[in-house]
């Protein structure tokens, strides 16, 4: 079993450049692949800690520039939620949310 570590690393040595790219590469991909699977985990975590969060909503803005350019973005109207409530029977509550600087806490009895 030593022997074969000790061969492994003599290679290793020897063939430097090559195993320092094989290396790179592999732990480059493993850290991609470890941080892709965090990410794609809190996309799928959403607001999932809500008991009804299969009734939850959120509507976007959605803006055509050109033929081949779209953007969209989470501002709509304010008063978009008082006429989506009034005229759709299956909406039970709505909020607005106004954060004129994009820096915002949300506090429920002082307590959170």
């Amino acid at each position: 079993m030593a022997h074969h570590i000790k061969t492994a690393f003599r290679n290793l040595w020897r063939n430097r450049l090559y195993s320092f790219l094989n290396i790179g590469g592999l732990a480059l991909g493993m850290a991609t692949a470890v941080l892709l699977m965090l990410w794609v985990q809190n996309e799928f975590s959403y607001e999932t800690y809500h008991q009804k969060a299969k009734n939850l909503y959120r509507v976007n803005t959605e803006f055509k520039v050109s033929e081949n350019d779209t953007w969209h973005w989470s501002n709509v109207p304010m008063k978009l939620a008082e006429k989506l409530k009034a005229e759709m029977p299956e909406i039970k509550e709505t909020t607005r949310l106004y954060v004129p600087n994009g820096d915002f806490s949300i506090k429920l009895d002082e307590d959170v």
